[in-house]
């Protein structure tokens, strides 16, 4: 058995590909999924800076305003997307 924690912010296809080599290897999978409420709500009214944790010094500032439709619309196509391969490999 396997059990994975993670964000999953990778590529989809990646992601994909790995728990589809975990499975020809007959290995059970559980994935869980962990995200951030503001990851999934997108809160932000005003401009943000954000910053990625994984590679230091890399900051954007971002009017969020303008950016929340097309955030909310791609994470949900992305979630979707890790979603539905995880259920064509039967991870758990």
């Amino acid at each position: 058995m396997v059990v994975i924690l993670s964000d999953c912010f990778d590529n989809a296809d990646a992601l994909g590909r790995s728990l589809q080599h975990l499975r020809f290897r007959n290995h059970e999978i559980l994935l869980f999924h962990v995200l951030a409420p503001e990851e999934i709500e997108f809160p932000f009214k005003h401009p943000t800076k954000f910053r990625n944790i994984e590679t230091p010094g890399h900051e954007i500032l971002t009017d969020t305003r303008r950016l929340r439709d097309e955030y909310l619309k791609n994470f949900a196509e992305w979630r979707d997307k890790i979603k539905r391969r995880a259920e064509d490999l039967h991870v758990d």
